[in-house]
């Protein structure tokens, strides 16, 4: 936030202060000035009058002025290339040696094109000005600038006649100060701070007018709403002193009604808004946030109005988004002279969502996204009532209606200065405490206190704390070593079994993906593995891309995938593991893995796709890395729509869907490319054993091989699993090494390996085969092929 040293010297005498020692003030009461600057610069600047102007002889462009000086400095011949040159003219000389910080340039005497040049003629943008703070009649954008005639050559302090002599503070203002915005705010800080008066400044009555006009709101986000009536108004010249003030604050003069409430919003924090009362035909003006359809702003821009943003209306129609912009049927100009002035108190969220939606900002805006104080309503209107008497003393105020929902203000602070004391480590005496409360404007009664409404910030007796100590000497305050004692930090089991599996995927080659938490609604209703939950809708969303919390990881990972193989990155193994949100259910934990593209090179093998046992093999690793015995899981065929029919699988522990694995459905169009999602919460949860060593036999190994001929539904999981457990402890492991399948049948043959502490006999492996095949064929109805 910027403030003027010269705006704030109108509210509180620091004329004996130089900016770098009020900089130091501040910055050692707590609050970041970030830097700061002169409004214009400049040494070696005098006014001057042109006595004559000629054309140069060698250029289209280019006059040769002799200028007035005055007596000291006498007639300058220079040579000046602006349009706007020409005899008679007052205008600011930047003589020889003079250091225009703006250019970072000396001015030298030096001869152009054959003439003698002595100086130079200056326009406010050379002098440091913005673009953007001149009026668009300023002849400063094009030219030189231009003084009033009855300014004298050889005024050595130009700027400070003037204004252009102000010095404005950079201060970040933090979000709990939001008082200091204003220039009356920032003043009574620095009042507190320096402990010295403010100016007296007397402000006319306003709330003895009639109420004349119908106001109300019909919305909860608007709970303060005050419209003045002046009829009468003067359209004169912003002065200039007035348009200097503006500009230091990064505002462009616009004309004298608008100025005035742009600068009442500078001083007061309140912002302000203008109605040409001629151009309505209502007599009534309503705040709603029910309105849809269209609306031409301020900036000559139609915009759409959506259900619940706030609109000013008539009754009817609107003439003002509130908080952010004005409509175009309502607005001010140089013409107008009934004129209705608003003050409101627009709830901060709903602004913000108006502007993010529209991408429509403004001053006002900006102030009610860091919320407005609603006990400076009447205040405002005071100031402006008085600039308006200042400036258009004719002008007639007619009617102060008012719609005030707002609860009184009545705050007060429980305080004792025992914990005072004990909290700051300090010996402060009730009568120094008083003393600071006195500077910051809180009333004491007993052991209560009493903030003032501008200082919405002082909630608790930490907050009196904290104005205690910045406004003290900090020597007051005792040094001490904390007892901080030391404990032994260690990661949950939920925690060490997460770095783990993030470990254990990232030293497989897979890269770790961070998305958003919130999400849009497309990817809500995007791939999702579990059963649908609805999600939690954020009230004020940013954007509508961030608009709800996800129920799923899988969809953000898929439009990460989608954003590489876009750009031709298409083979890569990525994995996300994040929090969801269910309603009524304990916050999950999800792994989200996307494989695409091709496996690693495997010499002549054609086209080698990562397909559905690649991640097959990854989740495999994870649950046995996670000591889950293959035993206590199964994958079966996947009955997700959002998952191919013949290329997916749950997993599932006992009836507990736990993940899906696989390709997407081919209706979603992401070829070459295997997803899945994994409830690790769930996996974590699950109770094993200690793994436990096995020794390896020293004996040989026996092999078998079988054939069984199977119906075309059984699964391979089940005819190994039947066969385990027939062949007993002498089984160590089964595996396919074939699958055949013609006319309705298939053939599924078996690889046993057979081990134990001894060297098997003939006929325990024939007894153990023999169980195997009579258990198989009797339980699945399967026959042994010959």
């Amino acid at each position: 936030m910027v403030h003027s040293y010269n705006l704030l010297n109108q509210f509180i005498d620091i004329s004996d202060l130089t900016p770098e020692e009020i900089t130091n003030k501040l910055t050692f009461s707590g609050f970041e000035v970030e830097g700061g600057k002169y409004l214009a610069s400049g040494t070696k600047l005098v006014s001057g009058h042109i006595l004559s102007c000629e054309e140069h002889p060698d250029s289209n462009h280019l006059h040769l002025l002799k200028v007035d000086c005055g007596s000291k400095y006498g007639v300058l011949d220079i040579v000046c290339g602006a349009p706007n040159a020409r005899k008679g003219l007052n205008v600011i000389v930047a003589l020889e040696g003079c250091r225009l910080d703006a250019l970072d340039v000396t001015i030298k005497k030096g001869v152009i094109r054959g003439y003698e040049s002595n100086g130079m003629c200056c326009s406010l943008l050379e002098l440091g000005l913005d673009k953007s703070v001149l009026s668009e009649t300023s002849p400063s954008l094009n030219g030189i600038e231009e003084l009033p005639e009855d300014y004298l050559p050889g005024d050595e302090e130009i700027l400070k006649h003037l204004g252009l002599d102000d010095y404005l503070f950079d201060i970040n203002i933090l979000a709990n100060r939001p008082d200091c915005l204003s220039v009356l705010g920032m003043a009574k800080e620095l009042s507190t701070i320096l402990d010295r008066p403010l100016k007296k400044i007397d402000l006319p009555l306003i709330n003895n007018l009639e109420k004349k006009i119908d106001v109300r709101s019909e919305t909860e986000n608007c709970k303060s709403f005050s419209l003045l009536e002046i009829n009468g108004f003067t359209e004169n010249k912003t002065p200039l002193i007035m348009e200097r003030y503006l500009q230091a604050m990064g505002i462009r003069s616009i004309n004298l009604i608008v100025d005035i409430g742009n600068l009442s919003m500078l001083i007061t924090g309140q912002p302000l808004h203008m109605y040409d009362l001629s151009k309505i035909d209502s007599n009534s003006f309503v705040v709603k946030d029910d309105y849809c359809g269209k609306f031409l702003a301020l900036d000559d821009k139609e915009y759409d109005v959506v259900k619940g943003d706030l609109v000013v209306t008539d009754g009817t129609k609107p003439m003002c988004l509130a908080g952010v912009m004005g409509g175009k049927n309502v607005e001010c100009d140089e013409n107008s002279s009934h004129i209705g002035i608003e003050a409101a108190h627009f709830y901060h969220a709903s602004v913000r969502r108006t502007v993010v939606r529209t991408g429509l900002a403004s001053d006002s805006s900006a102030r009610f996204i860091k919320s407005v104080n609603p006990y400076l309503v009447d205040e405002a209107m005071q100031y402006t009532v008085a600039l308006i008497n200042k400036l258009s003393p004719n002008t007639k105020l007619v009617s102060y209606t008012k719609y005030n929902e707002v609860p009184e203000f009545n705050a007060h602070i429980d305080y004792s200065l025992d914990k005072l004391n004990n909290r700051l480590g300090s010996n402060f005496s009730e009568a120094e405490v008083e003393d600071i409360l006195r500077r910051v404007n809180v009333k004491k009664e007993g052991n209560v206190l009493y903030p003032p409404y501008d200082r919405l910030d002082l909630k608790e007796q930490c907050d009196i704390e904290e104005e205690v100590f910045r406004l003290n000497d900090p020597a007051r305050i005792e040094l001490s070593l904390k007892d901080m004692p030391q404990t032994h930090g260690e990661l949950s089991e939920t925690q060490a079994k997460r770095r783990k599996v993030r470990e254990h995927l990232i030293a497989n080659g897979f890269n770790e993906a961070l998305t958003y938490t919130l999400v849009d609604e497309q990817k809500i209703s995007g791939p999702n593995v579990f059963k649908a939950h609805e999600p939690y809708k954020i009230i004020n969303p940013m954007t509508a891309d961030h608009m709800y919390v996800r129920i799923s990881v899988l969809p953000s990972l898929i439009e990460v995938a989608k954003y590489n193989r876009d750009r031709k990155n298409n083979d890569f193994n990525m994995f996300e593991v994040s929090s969801v949100d269910l309603k009524g259910e304990p916050n999950g934990l999800r792994l989200a893995i996307v494989m695409s593209g091709k496996k690693h090179d495997q010499g002549n093998i054609v086209n080698p796709i990562k397909d559905f046992y690649d991640i097959k093999g990854v989740v495999t690793g994870i649950l046995d890395l996670l000591g889950i015995d293959e035993k206590r899981y199964s994958f079966v065929p996947s009955v997700n729509k959002s998952f191919h029919p013949g290329r997916s699988a749950d997993i599932m522990i006992g009836k507990d869907l736990v993940g899906t694995i696989g390709e997407l459905h081919p209706s979603l169009g992401y070829k070459e490319m295997v997803v899945g999602e994994l409830d690790l919460n769930y996996v974590f949860n699950i109770k094993t054993g200690k793994t436990k060593f096995t020794a390896i036999s020293i004996f040989p190994p026996v092999f078998r091989d079988l054939s069984f001929v199977c119906p075309p539904e059984l699964t391979c999981k089940d005819l190994i699993t039947a066969a385990k457990k027939a062949g007993g402890q002498l089984v160590k492991s089964v595996d396919v090494f074939d699958i055949y399948e013609k006319n309705g049948e298939k053939s599924i043959a078996l690889n046993f390996t057979l081990s134990s502490d001894h060297t098997l006999s003939d006929a325990e492996i024939t007894k153990t085969m023999n169980n195997i095949i009579k258990n198989v064929t009797e339980k699945l109805k399967v026959s042994l092929k010959q």
